[in-house]
């Protein structure tokens, strides 16, 4: 069977012990999985489990050369790309694997449930997200009179499973390891954020697509 990398990308987030617990329950050891530190500080894990790596880089670097490096350590045929604050579902791998082999240049994005200090609850979260739109140009309703281009929109209402998107949303995505490296993702990405839209428009211009998986 092929085989699953994660890649986990942090900046010294405490919630990581958690999301790696998460993983741990809900797949065992059938997964590698890659955590890289953009933090300035190495991480330590006490008798770490032999599925498990962790790679400092030597500098910072921002979120897409840490996906890079974690997706060139990883070994696995498909790479699972996530956040380090992140809580699975039972049945999530095998839907995972039932999915991706034999989609080459499909990149797979997970529904993601939104979770705050109020939210825990993957059955109860704050709200459903499925990827999401672009946006050319709109204003940032996060900074008065500013205006943004070219951003991703989170997508509320819910497609049909396995709908194309126009862009990733939600920070867990899944693709044929080769895939992401023949895209030459990530690489040149220096800040944390707009990887989403990156991957989607590298994707598309490179004649692959976008779905989404509704039972991740």
């Amino acid at each position: 069977m092929p085989k699953l990398s994660i890649v986990i990308t942090t900046l010294s987030d405490p919630d990581l012990p958690n999301t790696l617990q998460s993983i741990a329950d809900t797949v065992g050891d059938r997964c590698e999985v890659i955590v890289v530190n953009d933090g300035v500080a190495a991480i330590d894990f006490l008798n770490p489990p032999k599925w498990l790596g962790v790679v400092t880089p030597s500098h910072r670097c921002g979120v897409g050369p840490c996906r890079t490096i974690g997706v060139h350590r990883a070994t696995g045929d498909y790479i699972m790309l996530i956040d380090s604050h992140m809580r699975f579902l039972p049945g999530w791998y095998e839907e995972v694997m039932r999915r991706v082999e034999g989609r080459d240049k499909t990149i797979h994005c997970a529904v993601c449930a939104g979770l705050d200090s109020q939210h825990m609850d993957l059955n109860n979260p704050k709200g459903r997200y499925y990827g999401a739109t672009f946006e050319v140009f709109g204003k940032d309703p996060n900074r008065a009179g500013s205006y943004r281009v070219l951003d991703a929109v989170w997508n509320k209402n819910a497609p049909p499973d396995d709908a194309e998107l126009p862009c990733l949303m939600g920070a867990c995505y899944v693709m044929p390891r080769r895939w992401f490296l023949h895209l030459d993702a990530l690489r040149f990405l220096r800040s944390w954020g707009g990887d989403e839209q990156m991957l989607s428009l590298k994707s598309w211009m490179a004649g692959g697509d976008v779905r989404l998986m509704r039972n991740v």
